[in-house]
């Protein structure tokens, strides 16, 4: 059953998948990690926000994705059938026009507010399927949990004293280091893999699995 939105002009429908079809000039890229997120979201909570397409320029009774080709596709490989699509009466110009705005407007989220959201959400549901979904590589997720902060840890273990130290690790020290991105994106997996198979609740665990694998072959 279709709906209307009166001041857009667009109405809403379910149609199926293999009804739609990308547009030529989508200029829109989404990195595979990210595009995981995406599908991981969407199986999740299901499809907040429709698919925008049009009637299909020369394809009759087929429709051609203005805005959401990336949604469209992570159904599909969900294996949905069919998905909720606003349709919309544009020609070239204006579906061009209409795929850049819709792209672009995305509002830049306050920082602290973002943080404390997040760490609320961490208190209350499972990290590591937290980390799945959220929008965020490994050091950006930290950092907005706070994780990534100078730490004086010698002084940590000053102020300790002579109190027992109960975790096995014993005493901290921190490693930085400075590479490429998609370097980065490969230790992160590799970290979060060996973390969840291991069920570990630190990162360190997972690379002191790795680096024990490593020096052991």
């Amino acid at each position: 059953m279709a709906t209307s939105d009166r001041e857009s002009g667009a109405r809403q429908e379910e149609v199926a998948l293999s009804d739609i079809f990308p547009n030529p000039w989508n200029v829109n890229s989404m990195a595979p990690a990210d595009f995981d997120k995406l599908k991981e979201s969407i199986g999740r909570y299901g499809l907040p926000f429709p698919i925008v397409v049009r009637p299909h320029p020369w394809e009759a009774d087929k429709w051609q994705i203005v805005d959401g080709e990336h949604r469209w596709r992570a159904c599909g490989e969900l294996g949905w059938e069919t998905a909720t699509v606003s349709i919309v009466d544009y020609d070239d110009e204006t579906a061009k026009e209409a795929g850049i705005v819709l792209n672009g407007l995305h509002g830049t989220p306050d920082e602290a507010k973002l943080g404390s959201l997040l760490r609320g959400l961490a208190q209350k549901r499972d990290e590591v399927e937290l980390r799945k979904v959220m929008p965020f590589d490994r050091s950006r997720f930290d950092e907005l949990m706070g994780e990534l902060t100078s730490v004086d840890y010698g002084r940590i273990e000053k102020m300790q004293g002579d109190k027992p130290k109960n975790d096995s690790a014993g005493s901290y020290v921190e490693r930085v280091f400075r590479m490429p991105r998609e370097v980065a994106e490969v230790v992160d997996e590799a970290v979060t893999k060996v973390r969840e198979q291991e069920q570990f609740e630190h990162d360190w665990q997972a690379l002191e699995v790795m680096a024990a694998d490593t020096m052991a072959s």
